[in-house]
């Protein structure tokens, strides 16, 4: 499985974004484990790119209900 993903960081005096998005590959098993404890690493996933059928593919971002 393959996605796009940031560890989303700000100038805190100009706001301005400093981090930049990468892609990421994992497999089933640590896409799970990512579902579960990414959001409280701070992870963003802005999109996933591909993944097998089959595979949830819903990720809650930080900050997110």
């Amino acid at each position: 499985m393959k996605a796009e993903v940031e560890f989303k960081a700000f100038n805190p005096i100009t706001g301005e974004k400093k981090s930049k998005p990468f892609n990421q590959y994992y497999t089933p098993e640590e896409w799970a484990d990512l579902q579960k404890h990414g959001p409280q690493r701070g992870l963003f996933v802005n999109k996933v790119i591909e993944a097998p059928e089959g595979v949830d593919t819903a990720y809650r971002n930080p900050g997110s209900k």
